[in-house]
């Protein structure tokens, strides 16, 4: 019987472990991670233990929907105490809609905000193009001035009437320049439709992470990252609208080649711009992706789409027990097949051809079979 069994795991190709210590796994560096299954408080410990290994050393921002794992991260130089000792000044920021103080538009440059403000995949952005010129004029007012480029500077300017633009921002900027500006902010009343679209940029971001009722900071994404900071930004699972905003600051870091970690945990990403960038094959960052499973964060189960699913990035998937039948036996299909081979018996007595089911006696070795099993 030991020999069957001998057989099976060297045909299965996989090795098999008892109990096991998070470190044993998490090895190498700038690994791509998944952890799917189990409790919430099994993964957290994963991925703690990962956000352990980078923090002083790397920016880390982590998009969450998981209460517990923000506490815990809040808590963090209290289960590594060592690394505070180490590094004492670590920077840590947790944004919520009990703490919306997250900086929008922060450290993007000019163009990268107007396509964020009037995307290119609109419908109706061949209209805009008098809109993207003011709203240039506006970013470059700002830098006339000697002012961060963000939202709260950008909506101070906008918040504006002409005649109070006229009166006591262009007169600061070189008359040749601030005569051209005037006549294109005047023109079919630019000024007040552009501020129309900024304030409702805005709308779609207050009390999330940003509030136009805080003082201005400086808390960004871009910024945690420069600052090798820990930063992490709750969000309800599946919005969208955050999630694509946040997704082109991203995307502006991964272009800028700028190195960074970014956890996942709990977030649905269907059909959002933060999926392509969780499955985005660029090295300058890895990624850390946790939930119950990868169909949870949106991916459906399917071969037609099976190399763009999230799970396919991942260099190490740390699958905990599956609490649906379904799903486990999605991730049993990955895995692979294999050819097994089982062992039945017969009792010495006759009885029909599927009496060796249910006889309690069992009685001398009858037969091998091989059973067809999934194997890559």
């Amino acid at each position: 019987m030991r020999g069957v069994e001998r057989i099976n795991e060297r045909e299965q190709n996989i090795n098999m472990y008892q109990n096991v210590r998070v470190e044993e796994w998490i090895t190498r560096p700038g690994e791509n991670i998944s952890v799917f299954g189990g409790r919430t408080e099994q993964r957290n410990a994963v991925v703690e233990y990962i956000v352990s290994r980078y923090l002083g050393n790397f920016g880390i921002i982590v998009l969450h929907n998981n209460d517990l794992l923000e506490n815990d991260l809040s808590l963090f130089h209290n289960y590594y105490p060592e690394i505070f000792k180490e590094k004492a000044d670590i920077k840590a920021c947790f944004i919520n809609g009990a703490n919306p103080i997250y900086e929008p538009l922060e450290g993007l440059d000019k163009n990268r905000i107007v396509e964020i403000i009037y995307p290119e995949n609109s419908d109706e952005y061949q209209k805009h193009s008098q809109s993207i010129e003011v709203l240039k004029i506006y970013l470059d007012i700002l830098k006339y001035a000697g002012k961060t480029m963000n939202l709260d500077n950008l909506l101070t300017l906008c918040n504006m009437h002409y005649e109070q633009l006229k009166q006591d921002v262009l007169p600061n900027l070189p008359p040749v320049i601030a005569e051209n500006y005037q006549a294109k902010l005047a023109r079919n009343n630019q000024w007040d439709k552009v501020g129309e679209d900024v304030r409702n940029f805005a709308g779609k971001l207050d009390g999330r992470i940003w509030s136009e009722e805080l003082p201005q900071t400086s808390i960004s994404m871009i910024q945690a990252v420069e600052n090798k900071a820990l930063l992490t930004i709750r969000m309800s699972s599946d919005n969208k609208i955050l999630q694509d905003y946040l997704a082109a600051e991203l995307d502006y870091m991964i272009e800028r080649k700028m190195k960074f970690i970014l956890v996942v945990d709990s977030v649905i990403m269907k059909d959002s711009r933060l999926r392509n960038i969780a499955i985005n094959p660029a090295t300058n960052f890895c990624t850390v992706i946790s939930a119950n499973s990868n169909i949870d964060l949106g991916d459906s189960i399917g071969a037609e789409e099976s190399q763009e699913q999230l799970i396919y990035k991942a260099d190490k998937i740390i699958l905990f027990q599956c609490g649906n039948a379904k799903i486990a036996g999605y991730y049993s299909s990955l895995i692979g097949n294999y050819l097994k081979k089982v062992v039945t018996y017969h009792e010495d007595k006759h009885r029909g051809a599927f009496d060796i089911f249910f006889g309690q006696e069992k009685a001398l070795l009858n037969r091998i079979l091989n059973v067809y099993v999934r194997k890559n």
